[in-house]
Parts: structure tokens; sequence; C-alpha cells
């Protein structure tokens, strides 16, 4: 067969893999949005039987031969196609590594312990999820042990979302955050705080809420032709193709912030799905480059974006619209004040705001890695995060359900993915500070409410190129040279907050 026949016949069994993939990906949305509770055991069954074949696809004979017979140097360098033969090929070696058996009771014990996450959460009692966790932890770790190169069993972990990141490098990283994080904070709350009581006390009706949201992601440039909005427990965006890719939220009557915040992130997440190049669809290039750079995108909207005053300056008078009462005699100026309150005494991760936001990434990095490489039990985790909370935010959660519960990522199985919402905001802080170098005019057309020259730029400069290059080429590519940090997330918090 010649390389050409070759190719073609990979792209067909590799959307045949993406196919199921995107049924995987269907069932575990509906588990999330409108799966009736009793049919949780069920649906453990099918995630493990769809897994398990899923598996046996991307590693059977053909494929694998397929894979293997091409040369990625027989394809123009920075061509699509050598580009998706090394991913094929990466993808090929790891999955090798994992039997059908695990893979599917990877997937069963993932589907089975959100579903009991789902009631731990309700009942605020971690006791009714804890056996299922350790039997999920217990896999990951038997997962783990397959990559004996890494340097420890975290690292494995790490590597399925951050290719190539390895907890010695998100220790350079954070360190600068350890240090200066807590005292920027402290200087930010010695002094006057906003009055934010409007947006906490008064009942903002969740039809409204929505109407405002929807005129927001539409100008933002969602595209409604191929994405919705549903509602969860824990909001997620997620996709079934490059034409299908939907958004999920909640909403809160008193909290209006909530919704609106949530969902400016998961339309961040969507337009960098619904951008990329539409020749990847149903490969392992229709993604982003990394959950790092898919959080950058989540956390540039929400906050580099949604809370700054030329957002305001043009959706705060379409807001008073929707809440003309809630918001009578609140100047534009006082509201965004109010969208900028910071309060670390929040033990919500999703609803903290962005200076306290990395602490409680922190906390989540520090037990995962004690989880898998220093033998923290799991019995221990409520208290040791409760402990985190106080050593790290000056608070303690009162109950299991805004404690080790408020997050569903563990009890789905996602070990080393809590990182890459940090490293979001630090990519997100360095691409902006380049887009304002480069194009100050973006920032009148904000004010403006026209938010399409940023989403256009954002989209020939990173969505489109999906998961083509690794995370460290991606970054060469938009940032330049300089190594990935923290500098520009700090620089942007202090001139934000503490600069006169």
């Amino acid at each position: 067969m010649n390389m050409q026949k070759s190719l073609d016949r990979i792209r067909e069994l590799t959307g045949e893999i993406y196919d199921l993939k995107a049924a995987v990906a269907l069932l575990e949305w509906d588990q999330e949005v409108y799966m009736p509770c009793n049919a949780a055991e069920g649906r453990a069954r099918q995630m493990a039987t769809l897994a398990s074949l899923l598996h046996e696809k991307e590693i059977s004979a053909e494929y694998a031969g397929l894979i293997e017979s091409l040369n990625p140097e027989s394809f123009p360098e920075d061509s699509a196609e050598r580009h998706l033969v090394l991913k094929l090929q990466k993808n090929l070696a790891r999955n090798r590594r994992i039997s059908a058996s695990l893979a599917g009771r990877l997937a069963g014990q993932a589907a089975k312990t959100q579903s009991a996450w789902m009631e731990a959460k309700a009942s605020a009692d971690f006791s009714r999820v804890e056996k299922d966790l350790k039997e999920l932890i217990d896999l990951k770790k038997e997962y783990a042990s397959l990559f004996p190169e890494a340097a420890c069993p975290y690292d494995a972990l790490l590597d399925d979302y951050e290719e190539g990141m390895t907890s010695a490098s998100l220790d350079r990283i954070f360190e600068p955050v350890r240090r200066e994080l807590p005292d920027i904070l402290k200087e930010i709350l010695a002094r006057p705080q906003p009055d934010d009581s409007f947006v906490k006390e008064n009942i903002y009706s969740g039809e409204d809420q929505m109407k405002f949201c929807r005129d927001v992601v539409s100008a933002m440039g969602y595209d409604w032709s191929c994405g919705r909005i549903d509602f969860t427990e824990h909001p997620f965006t997620t996709n079934f193709g490059l034409y299908d890719v939907r958004i999920t939220t909640k909403i809160l009557e008193k909290v209006p912030l909530s919704c609106i915040f949530t969902c400016i992130h998961e339309c961040g997440h969507a337009l960098y799905e619904q951008n990329i190049c539409k020749d990847f669809d149903r490969t392992p290039l229709a993604d982003g480059a990394s959950l790092g750079f898919h959080e950058s995108q989540s956390r540039l909207w929400e906050n580099l974006v949604g809370r700054s005053a030329e957002f305001w300056h043009a959706f705060y008078p379409v807001l008073k619209k929707y809440f003309p009462k809630q918001l009578e005699g609140i100047s534009e100026k006082a509201f965004l004040r109010a969208v900028n309150n910071v309060n670390p005494g929040g033990m919500i991760r999703t609803e903290s705001d962005e200076v306290s936001y990395n602490l409680h990434i922190l906390l989540r990095y520090d037990l995962e890695r004690a989880l898998f490489n220093e033998g923290l039990s799991v019995r221990d985790l409520p208290g040791c995060w409760n402990e985190k909370m106080k050593e790290y935010l000056g608070v303690r959660p009162a109950n299991d359900s805004e404690g080790i519960l408020q997050d569903v990522h563990w009890f789905c199985g996602l070990f080393g993915y809590f990182p890459t919402y940090a490293l979001g905001n630090f990519i997100g802080a360095a691409m902006m500070e380049k887009i304002d170098r480069d194009h100050p005019e973006f920032r009148q057309e904000i004010s403006r409410g026209n938010l399409a020259p940023l989403k256009n730029y954002l989209s020939e400069k990173l969505y489109c190129l999906g998961a083509m290059y690794s995370p460290a080429e991606t970054w060469r590519r938009i940032c330049g040279d300089e190594a990935l940090s923290s500098r520009s997330f700090l620089c942007y918090l202090k001139q934000k907050y503490l600069a006169d």
C-alpha cells in the first residue's frame, strides 16, 4: 500500500475511533445533565464496554501497522499530515501499554465514582464515596505504573493533560506564586473593600440571567448552530466533534455573577473548539494544544476580558435593562468594583476571585502529589483538605460538600488536571499582555461591545491550530522564546489591584 493510501485508511480508522469517543462524551454529558439517578449502574457498564471497544480499536493490528508504516519525515516539515502521524504514533505507544481490561475498568469505575460523588455531595458526606474513590485511585496508580520512565507516578498523570510537563517544571513555575501571592493578597485586603451586597442579596431571575448570558456569548462569537447551553451541578464544556460544542452552567438566583462568569468561562473553551481547522475533525488534531492552553482561553475571556472596565462599559447597560430594580442607583464604576471584589474567605474554587484562585489550585496540586508520590491515604483526604484550606486561604470548610466534595474532577479520575487551571491563568495573562502591546485598539472595540476583533485574532493565532503543535511549540509561536512562567500573571494582578 502506498503512502497516500495508507494515510487515507488511517484517517478512515481514526474517524471511527473518534466517533466512538464522541459517543463516550455524549454519555458523560448526559450523566451530568439529564440522566436519572437510578441509571448509574447501567451507565457505568456502558462506559466500561465502550472504553474497552475503543481501546481495542486503538491498538488493533491493522491500525497499529499502518501508523508504524509511515515516516513523519516523509511529509512536509510543517504539514498537518506530519503532525497527525507524530500524534498518532505517540498515542499508539501510550495505548499499547494499557490493556483493554484496565481501560474498561478505569472508565467503569470513573462513572460509578462520579455517581457516588453526586450522592455524597448532596448529603455532604465523604464516606459515601470514599470506597469508590479509593478503587479509582488504585486504578490510576496502576495506570501510572505503566510509565516507569516518568520521574514519579504523578508525572505520568500530568503528561496526559499537559504534554511534557513535570512536577519539577510546575514547582519552578509555581514558586513565585507561592512566594508573592500571599503578600499581594494581604496588601489588597488592607485597602477599602467595595460593597458587593447588591449582587448577593437581591433576587435575579434565572430566566433573565440566561437572556443576558446568551447576549454575551453571542457577542463573543459562539456559534449556536453548532452548540447549546444546558444546566448541571458542576459546569463544563464538551464536544462531540467540531460541529457540536456544548456549554453547561448553573443558576443561583441570589448570585447572578456566578452564572454570568461561568457562561463567559465556558464560552472561552467553546470558542477554541468551534474555531479549530475543520479539516482536523475526527482526528487527534481536533483538540486544544493542551489543557493549559484550553484553560488559558476560558480564563482570558472570563477575567482578562470579562472583568475589565472596557467589557462592562459595553455590557453593564445591557444588564441593567434585564435587572433595573436590582441595579437601581448602582453606577458602572460601583458594579465594576463589585465584580472585581477580592474575598479569599470563599470556600468554592469556581466562585473565587482571580487573586485567590491559584491558592485553590496549589492546594489540589499538593494533595494530588501526596496521594500518588507520598502515600497519603484516601481516608485522610478530607482532613488534609481542611487543613490546607486553613493554611492557604484562612478558612475551614463547614462540611464535606464545600470541602473535599466541591469539585467533580477527582471523582471521575482526572488526577493531574488541576495544575492546568493555574497554567491557563499564566498563559492567558502572557497572551493578553502581548495582545495589548500589539493591538491596543482591541480594548476600544471591547468598550463598544465589539468582541469580534479579539476573537478573530485568537482564532487565527491559536484556535485554528488545534493540537498540531506541542504545548511548548504553541507557546513559542505565540509568546516567543521566553520560558512559560507566572511573571505576566503576577504583573497583571499588581497593576490591576495595587497600582495607584
